[in-house]
Formats: C-alpha cells, sequence, structure tokens
C-alpha cells in the first residue's frame, strides 16, 4: 500500500498527516464534502522544495 503526505496550505505548505493511499483519499472526500481543500503528495516528497517561479 502507498503511503502519502496530507497537505494543505497556509502561506506555505503544511503536512497534515502520514497515511495510505485509500485512507487519504477517504479522508480528501471527507475534506471536500465540508467545502475543505486538501492535496495529497507521495511520503518522500516535499512540495515547499519546489520554486514558485517558472522562469
Amino acid at each position: 500500500m502507498s503511503r502519502v503526505t496530507v497537505y494543505f496550505y497556509s502561506d506555505g505548505w503544511v503536512p497534515i498527516k502520514y497515511c495510505s493511499l485509500q485512507k487519504a483519499i477517504l479522508l480528501y472526500y471527507k475534506a471536500n464534502l465540508e467545502g475543505k481543500e486538501i492535496l495529497l503528495f507521495p511520503a518522500d516528497l516535499d512540495p515547499n522544495n519546489f520554486s514558485n517561479s517558472f522562469n
């Protein structure tokens, strides 16, 4: 089973929890129903390391 990190964005990517992909997808749908947005990334990828510039 793949492990992922659940993040939300608030002036930067904030990790919420680590869990299996299956549980993260369920959490995503529950958050979506409540009008919240969360994103899932592979456990070994930190979105804060990406540049905001496309130059």
